[in-house]
């Protein structure tokens, strides 16, 4: 099947002003994307909630999407507001146990590394494992990993190098093992082939605004149904 560049360029204004390749950053949006929005915000200001029931369907329909996109069910999908949000969701909601461990990559973007440092303080230790030479060794990230270790976490990029995981060797890993997973898919959803299910993958969390092609302040987070068990969530409504 043959891909027609310029109707594709078409869709984004961006293309006529930049050649933009920070899509890693923030990416822009396109013309269709600007559209569905503007539509649902002039729905809102001349109507107010009696539009509800579409706004359900919308909810509903993307829902469905991102799954798909996830290699999911849309059972294990909620919508957040940003990936911190999805790795917060996790790092609250175990219930841990003095003792316990997190194993993380020594170079991770802030998000993926504040989160589970904050549990000093309940006696869970975060090991950080050491790049080397822009590389985070699969084996050296399993290595870390011991008869304590409750959640190994990683980004399945990583933000400074560029660094592609093995996902699916690491949720081998970690499922003979009994240690939940938990990827910072950011990175790579939305570019790259993502199965959560296939991967073994345990939580995943994805802010829309970079390969998504969205908006900042809404993201994607997966918890699969067999982690759901382990998760203490306190929540008001929620949709």
């Amino acid at each position: 099947m043959s891909i027609d560049i310029e109707r594709i360029r078409e869709d984004f204004p961006v293309t006529r002003k930049w050649i933009y390749m920070n899509h890693a950053g923030i990416a822009p949006i396109s013309r269709r994307v600007n559209r569905s929005v503007n539509s649902l915000l002039k729905d809102v200001a001349q109507n107010g909630m009696a539009g509800a029931s579409k706004w359900q369907k919308v909810y509903s329909r993307t829902r469905t999407l991102a799954a798909r996109l996830i290699g999911a069910h849309p059972s294990e999908i909620a919508f957040l507001k940003n990936t911190t949000d999805g790795i917060l969701m996790v790092a609250n909601g175990l219930p841990w146990r003095r003792g316990d461990n997190v194993v993380i990559a020594d170079r991770e973007f802030p998000s993926n590394v504040y989160p589970w440092l904050s549990l000093e303080s309940r006696g869970v230790e975060t090991r950080r494992v050491p790049e080397m030479n822009g590389r985070i060794p699969t084996n050296r990230l399993l290595e870390a990993v011991d008869e304590h270790t409750r959640l190994l976490s990683i980004s399945s990029v990583q933000f400074v190098s560029g660094f592609r995981h093995d996902l699916d060797a690491i949720g081998d890993f970690c499922g003979q093992r009994g240690v939940l997973f938990f990827v910072d898919a950011i990175q790579s959803l939305g570019v790259m082939r993502f199965n959560a299910a296939a991967a073994g993958i345990d939580f995943a969390s994805a802010d829309g605004h970079k390969w998504l092609l969205g908006l900042e302040g809404a993201s994607v987070f997966f918890c699969s149904r067999r982690a759901m068990d382990h998760l203490r969530i306190d929540l008001g409504w929620a949709n």
